[in-house]
């Protein structure tokens, strides 16, 4: 499973004008479908907090070196609650079948999971945390690690939004929450994933992580849909 998780979720990565130091960046986003169509969703204070623009957001598709290209965009200017915290970029249709044959993966949104044991029920969440980011400038290569955090869901905090008390690491140990906003929150059950939701904050010190549910995340795809049929994309 942690493969295919590496293939669905990314770091954010941002390209520089400085040919000497041409990537940086913080936070993560991931791929997911939606009907007949491809999107790869992130959080838009990540957007936001660090300048980014269509022009110089990359997601580098590991080894090949390729990155993803779009063809609609769509951030919720509207929306000034932590709900609204989106930003959705469709993948273009035609590079679909090349995705696949990189071996790249992406989330059914759609899939609901029956689980006849609550006992074996999970939560995972998937990132990159800035503490274990680099950029090797010499040799070209953008180092990030993908941690697993495993939680379970306590009592909403925030208005709006779900909450997740992390309790270990599936993978090696992670004590910094900084860069996980845009992770995806899956439910883990009978060997499944289904979407949960996305990450929009948290606290090392409480091992709270605070994510938008999922079935609010479909409201706003369903809102792209009704932009795509009036031809309102930014």
């Amino acid at each position: 499973m942690y493969d295919i998780l590496k293939t669905i979720v990314h770091p954010v990565i941002i390209e520089s004008s400085d040919s000497n130091y041409p990537y940086w960046g913080m936070g993560t986003a991931f791929i997911a479908q939606w009907g007949q169509y491809i999107f790869l969703i992130s959080a838009k204070h990540i957007w936001k907090n660090q300048g980014i623009t269509t022009e110089n957001f990359r997601v580098i598709l590991r080894e090949s070196q390729k990155t993803l290209i779009f063809d609609r965009e769509a951030i919720f200017k509207d929306a000034h609650s932590p709900e609204g915290d989106l930003v959705i970029l469709r993948i273009h249709p035609e590079t679909y079948e090349t995705l696949s044959r990189l071996g790249i993966h992406w989330m059914d949104l759609n899939i609901e999971i029956k689980n006849t044991n609550p006992a074996s029920e999970v939560h995972l969440v998937a990132g990159y945390p800035a503490n274990l980011r680099d950029y090797d400038y010499e040799n070209q290569r953008i180092i990030a690690t993908l941690i697993v955090l495993v939680g379970e869901k306590t009592p909403p905090q925030i208005n709006g939004l779900e909450t997740l008390t992390i309790g270990r690491q599936a993978e090696r140990e992670c004590n910094d929450y900084n860069g996980y906003s845009g992770s995806p929150v899956i439910r883990y059950a009978n060997d499944e994933m289904e979407f949960s939701g996305m990450v929009v904050m948290g606290t090392e010190t409480s091992k709270l992580l605070h994510f938008i549910p999922a079935e609010q995340i479909i409201h706003y795809l369903h809102k792209l849909e009704n932009m795509e049929a009036t031809n309102k994309f930014l």
